[in-house]
């Protein structure tokens, strides 16, 4: 009876594993013997596939905060934040979600614009222009162009920032000759010293 009890035990546990075929399908391409050796196999497919499940809910988040990034770079152009704007459109029922916002902010900047000025018309924001337009929402939102913006005009810690690099690539053949100074006031210092002693 005890030997029967642990057969079916052992049988019940064989029959949750995946078949060894499909468990080495899925590990092809891993690296080592995970991918040709089933018990490593199977511990490495597991792993993956608990990982994968995961993975399949968080990347709804971080497409969400994606968009919701985009949108916020795109409403500041137009003096106005993120929550005030979403806040807006939806009590004006602009049914256009973050995802749709995102890409008209990204490939259609009028048109965002227009959704926009609709909601700061239809809320009462004033609509000044904004003074300062910065490296930071170009940036994040690589295609929206603010038309009185020149892209001549860059910010001052930009230029410095080339004007060091420059600095650098130029001062990369001093140091090597100073290098190559300090070596032989070495030899001379040495040869000194022998010539005393």
């Amino acid at each position: 009876v005890h030997g029967g009890l642990f057969f079916l035990i052992a049988l019940q546990k064989k029959m949750t594993y995946m078949a060894k075929h499909k468990v080495l399908k899925l590990a092809k391409g891993f690296r080592g013997r995970g991918k040709n050796c089933i018990r490593i196999a199977r511990g490495r497919v597991e792993k993956a596939l608990k990982h994968a499940y995961v993975d399949r809910r968080l990347k709804k988040r971080d497409f969400r905060s994606h968009w919701i990034t985009r949108v916020n770079a795109g409403v500041h152009l137009y003096n106005i934040n993120y929550s005030r704007f979403i806040h807006g459109a939806s009590q004006q029922h602009i049914q256009l979600n973050r995802k749709m916002l995102s890409d008209l902010a990204v490939n259609e900047p009028f048109s965002f614009q227009a959704v926009v000025t609709q909601v700061k018309s239809l809320c009462g924001i004033p609509d000044k222009p904004t003074e300062n337009f910065g490296l930071v929402q170009t940036s994040i939102i690589s295609n929206v162009i603010q038309p009185d913006w020149d892209p001549k005009e860059q910010p001052k810690r930009a230029i410095k920032t080339k004007s060091i690099k420059k600095n650098y690539a130029l001062s990369g053949t001093g140091g090597a000759q100073e290098k190559q100074k300090s070596k032989t006031i070495r030899k001379s210092d040495k040869s000194k010293s022998s010539q005393q002693a």
